[in-house]
């Protein structure tokens, strides 16, 4: 049935009788305390009347000081931090001095905590008691006070029961909601009587003070002499929640929806309208005032609601929706995943029953998003936010560009992008997401309710970059964003703790760059106000306890104050006291707990903070719910603890499940620059490893397999896309054709490494450009699907598995493959030959030892130093002694694969140069080469086949590029001498080749590498901080360098060049000791791009020596030919020929 007209004017009169006053504020700020001895009195008192009262809110801010100010005595004293406080709070009239108020008790045995927290409590007056759980004496007698006629005073009193107890209150604020009957009933009518004929503008006004005649004119498109959609559409406007103003706009418009629907008949089906409208009040009071109560009746207002819909009403699927939103309110503030996943279901019917024209649907949509992105964070299942990032493009697909929605809309997709770069590292996701922000930013107006959230939310975004860049303008944007949301959120806003949490951790970010002092004491000081803004209650408020205690426990670290390294330890425990057992979070808790106990322990020496330091660490680890970067950070933390070695074998397993988690965290659909800051968080684990197993026995194969899985990731991610699918593609063509599709899309250039700019434009990244980066994230995950069919077929059982013993001792039978293991457990020489593998102590060597002589690895101490405690002890047990071979083919060979920071001495030139007999040196025993892995070696021999003899074809070319004057640089004058020495040499017989000269600018570079057979480069070459930014300097370097990431995207291996020759500085140095395991460099990128074999060197070197070491290296290639063994003995040659000169 619908409702005529009359049935307008009749409500009119029904509700004309009383008005809804404006919410009285009541508080009181300052520390007071009380305890069984102090006499009783209240911290503040309030009025209620004349009227009655509707609503009662109580927000107390109270701490009980833990046990600093010693809040019980030992007699109370207990180990549990949440033991009951016996302190309680209690309301009471105000009565004549003499007389002792009779007390109503509430907020009994608060939970204990060093810092203030706030307490709410609420009561809602003249609700059924079925309808409402709290029915006590209390609430009772709160009944029984109204509606009176007169002001009623009452009192807050703070109480301690117990001797020892105190009870400390820092703030009390209240609000007073009440109905009075200042309205008379003919204006009621006349209003009535207007809406049933007509409503005028001049009567409304006449009455502006009734809340109806304000509703009115705050719709006035509504206010024609007919509404032209009917009485229904007049009463929806009516009585709708308004999306701005106060929360006591909400709570009036919400009293008298109740107050209404109580006289609307069961059956009419206007009355699902009036639910509406209350459980919109709801939502909204709960996201303006964050209290948990609104969210649970909002629930069961929107289930009776939709009971009440028929199956094809179109309302079901918006109100399916507002069901979804109000279970993840529910869960947001309990933390119980039961009703977040209940969310996804209902939201997952709401897009069934959703037609594809619905102006709602894309809403629905992108709340599941938000939905599933939210269970993603929750149990780190990867297919729910990527389809969590699918539905809500979809949502903006949808969206026409002059919705008033899309801003918002757009600001969740940026949440979720930015969950995924937070899991993946994948700074593409990142970019959308900032560049999509600003989008939605720019078209919100000032006073938009949803511009706080965004700007908040690209202050996040701006900060997560900062920690891949390192750009200050991004950080110092962040904190300028983060000052102005906190400075117009209001006090009492739900969101403000957090803007106040990110806003400190955005400071301590730029104190860690910066080292300005006064970020950190501003940091620390924000920290403090959002736990004081976080309820006690809240989820969020572990986060808030946790980023305290690791502001405190840094500034201990810079002032040794005690205090602050135990009030750090207190807070972590706190917050994971707080957190379920099974929630994330809680092991990232764990692992700042370690480092603080760490750092106690580093100061007082107590055994008991190291023991729990591990077990924290162990736990971290272990837990298979757990995410991969937390157990990672805490397997490194673990196994670097030098007394790990003292508690048993437990800690091999815990090594090789720490080793085993590094290839898990890298995904191929990566970029480099993304893989590399990965790795960066997993360097040294596997070093570490390795020296644990051999520690406990475990033997060298143990050690050498840890080392293989754990370095080398980011070269071995992009070589595994590259094998050679020559088997596969004769014997399974299908299976060959899928994994090179995948293999095209995973190889697409990504502008996340781009050579072009230092800091990308993230304003021209559009939505439509992550398509790119979506199908490569669906590339990935069908790769390993792929890979496990391809593994059952015959004889490809190992197909890009780890090498076994067989395939490590088969990579040795061209000569000795020697790893050096440093870890600061130990360090080892693991030695391959063909008759198997076996590890050398080195007592001799320490990782302190070469971390002090990084400064110096040139001089003649250090290479004696070098050849004393390593390659002496080495060369010695695999019997090269001091007699140098007969003939060049009679020299043995062996293969370096440095680790750590060994990785940047020179082994090959290890020795006493200056003396004459015994060559003690190196060069003087074996021909050296250099490797970052055994896979690596194991893939170039396989590329280069059972023939070690390179056929170079008739069309065979060097590309000769040279740079004697390059700007900015110094001058080469010698570069262009040797580029036509190195010509001469090569054009000749035998040699034949045909020598082409690209310009030497990038893009000519790029070409010539594409199609040559040699490549010769003369002039600079230069390392930078991010190794993927090495570079060779040609004519544009300023605008378009050659850098290490282009060469790694540069696929030559249909071609497989022969050689590379860079006569360049450092283009075989890697200066960041954090992925030093990770070889990273110009060589290595050209090796990896192709070439088999590339040349290069470790430091700066002579100008007039190049010409002449390629002169006596290319004269060897000449007379040997192109073959695997004269690229070695011919630097060999060089080498040696040029040292006997000089001594």
């Amino acid at each position: 049935m619908s409702m005529t007209t009359s049935d307008v004017a009749s409500l009119g009169e029904s509700l004309a009788g009383f008005v809804l006053d404006e919410p009285s504020r009541f508080s009181r700020t300052g520390l007071e305390t009380y305890d069984q001895n102090t006499p009783l009195q209240p911290y503040l008192t309030f009025n209620i009347g004349p009227g009655q009262l509707k609503h009662l809110t109580i927000k107390i801010w109270s701490c009980d000081q833990g046990k600093k100010l010693g809040w019980c005595n030992q007699e109370f004293q207990s180990d549990d931090l949440y033991a009951n406080s016996h302190t309680l709070f209690a309301l009471g009239l105000i009565k004549d001095q003499d007389s002792s108020p009779d007390l109503f008790a509430f907020l009994r045995n608060k939970r204990a905590d060093d810092l203030p927290q706030c307490h709410i409590s609420e009561w809602k007056l003249g609700v059924a008691a079925e309808e409402d759980d709290r029915s006590t004496a209390l609430y009772a007698w709160l009944e029984s006070l109204t509606p009176t006629t007169d002001i009623i005073e009452i009192g807050i009193f703070p109480l301690a029961y117990f001797p020892g107890w105190t009870n400390y209150v820092w703030d009390i604020q209240v609000w007073v909601h009440s109905i009075s009957n200042e309205l008379p009933l003919p204006a009621g009518r006349q209003i009535g009587w207007q809406l049933g004929g007509g409503p005028r503008q001049t009567v409304l006004r006449q009455t502006s003070r009734h809340l109806k005649t304000r509703r009115i004119l705050r719709s006035e498109d509504w206010i024609t002499e007919e509404p032209p959609d009917g009485p229904e559409t007049f009463i929806e406007s009516f009585y709708e929640c308004p999306t701005t103003g106060t929360i006591g706009d909400v709570e009036e418009v919400m009293f008298l929806n109740r107050d209404v629907l109580n006289k609307i008949p069961l059956d009419n089906p206007v009355r699902v309208q009036f639910l509406r409208n209350i459980r919109n009040c709801l939502s909204t009071r709960f996201k303006r005032a964050d209290m948990i109560e609104d969210a649970k009746e909002a629930i069961s207002i929107g289930r009776e609601i939709i009971a009440a819909l028929p199956g094809d009403n179109p309302s079901l699927s918006e109100c399916l929706n507002s069901v979804g939103t109000d279970l993840y309110n529910y869960y947001s503030r309990t933390d119980a995943v039961d009703y977040l996943e209940e969310a996804i279901r209902i939201t997952r019917q709401a897009v069934a029953t959703s037609p594809l024209d619905d102006v709602y649907r894309p809403e629905t949509l992108s709340h599941l998003g938000q939905l599933l992105g939210q269970l993603f964070s929750r149990k780190g299942t990867i297919e729910d936010l990527d389809e969590s990032i699918s539905v809500s493009r979809q949502s903006i697909a949808t969206t026409p560009l002059d919705d008033s929605d899309r801003p918002r809309r757009l600001d969740k997709i940026c949440n979720l992008l930015g969950q995924r770069f937070l899991s993946t590292g994948a700074m593409e996701d990142l970019e959308e997401a900032i560049s999509l922000t600003r989008q939605a930013i720019a078209v919100l107006p000032l006073d938009h309710p949803d511009r706080l959230a965004s700007l908040g939310n690209l202050a996040n975004r701006l900060n997560w970059r900062f920690s891949r860049t390192n750009a200050i303008q991004d950080i110092d944007e962040a904190i300028s964003l983060s000052r102005h949301a906190i400075a117009a959120v209001p006090l009492d806003h739900a969101m403000r703790a957090r803007y106040l949490v990110n806003f400190a951790n955005h400071l301590y970010d730029r104190f860690s760059s910066t080292d300005r002092v006064e970020d950190l004491e501003e940091a620390v000081s924000v920290a403090r106000q959002s736990l004081t803004a976080t309820p006690a209650d809240h989820p969020d408020r572990s986060v808030g306890l946790s980023n305290l205690g690791l502001l405190l426990s840094d500034r201990f670290t810079r002032t040794g104050r005690m205090e602050d390294i135990e009030e750090a330890i207190s807070l972590c425990r706190k917050a994971i006291a707080t957190t379920a057992f099974n929630h994330p979070n809680r092991f990232s808790w764990l692992n700042n707990l370690a480092v603080h106990l760490d750092r106690r322990f580093s100061r007082t020496g107590a055994m008991e903070d190291c023991n729990e330091s591990i077990e924290c660490l162990q736990s971290a680890l272990r837990s298979e719910i757990s995410p991969i970067g937390i157990r990672i950070m805490a397997g490194r933390g673990l196994l670097s603890r030098s007394r790990l070695l003292q508690r048993g074998g437990e800690s091999c397993n815990d090594a090789q499940l720490a080793v085993s988690l590094i290839p898990l965290s890298v995904s191929t659909t990566l970029s480099a620059s993304d893989k590399r800051h990965i790795v960066y968080e997993a360097v040294g684990i596997s070093s570490d490893a390795a020296a644990i197993a051999l520690h406990f026995g475990q033997g060298a194969l143990a050690a050498m397999q840890l080392l293989e899985t754990g370095r080398g990731i980011l070269i071995s991610s992009i070589s595994d896309i590259r094998t050679d699918l020559s088997d596969l593609r004769e014997q399974h063509p299908q299976l060959a054709k899928s994994f090179e599709e995948l293999k095209s899309c995973l190889s697409t250039t990504t502008s996340s490494s781009s050579s072009s700019n230092n800091q990308l434009d993230s304003s021209k990244v559009s939505a439509v450009s992550s398509s790119n980066y979506d199908s490569r994230y669906e590339a990935g995950r069908r790769l390993p699907l792929l890979l496990k069919e391809i593994r059952t077929k015959s004889g490809f059982e190992r197909f890009l598995l780890p090498p076994t013993e067989e395939d490590l001792c088969r990579a040795a039978e061209a000569g000795p493959i020697i790893t050096l293991n440093v870890s600061s457990h130990r360090c080892d020489a693991l030695i391959i030959e063909g008759s198997g593998i076996r590890a050398i102590p080195l007592p001799r060597l320490s990782k302190a030892d070469i971390l002090a002589r990084l400064g110096n690895v040139r001089s003649v101490e250090t290479l004696q130093w070098l050849w004393d405690v390593v390659v002496g002890p080495v060369l010695s047990s695999l019997g090269f002694a001091g007699d140098q071979p007969a003939t060049a083919s009679s020299w043995p060979h062996v293969w370096w694969i440095a680790t750590g920071p060994l990785s940047k001495f020179p082994l090959h030139a290890a020795g006493y140069h200056m003396a004459t007999e015994n060559n003690n040196t190196a060069v003087d025993r074996v021909i050296s080469s250099y490797s970052s892995s055994v896979k690596t070696i194991i893939r170039s021999r396989h590329l280069a086949g059972k023939d070690q003899h390179y056929e170079a074809k008739s069309s065979a070319t060097v590309a000769l590029a040279s740079m004697k004057e390059t700007p900015g640089q110094s001058s080469l004058i010698h570069a262009a001498d040797e580029i036509s020495a190195v010509r001469a040499l090569c054009t000749l017989s035998p040699l034949n080749l045909t020598a082409v000269s690209p310009r030497p600018i990038r893009s000519d570079v790029l070409a010539a590498l594409a199609t040559c057979n040699i490549f010769h480069f003369a002039g600079h070459g230069s390392t930078d901080s991010d190794p993927l930014r090495s570079r060779l300097f040609l004519e544009d370097w300023e605008e378009h360098p050659l850098i290490v990431a282009d060469l790694i995207e540069t696929d030559l291996s249909s071609n497989f060049p022969f050689l590379a020759y860079l006569s360049a500085c450092d283009t075989g140095q890697n200066p960041e000791n954090e992925t030093a395991d990770e070889g990273i460099h110009l060589a290595s990128a050209l090796h990896l791009a192709g070439f088999r074999h590339v040349i290069g060197t470790l430091w700066e070197v002579d100008d007039s020596l190049c010409v002449d070491v390629a002169k006596l290296f290319y004269r060897s290639l000449s007379e040997n030919g192109l073959n695997d063994g004269s690229v070695s003995s011919g630097l060999h040659l060089a080498v040696r020929s040029l040292r006997d000169e000089w001594m």
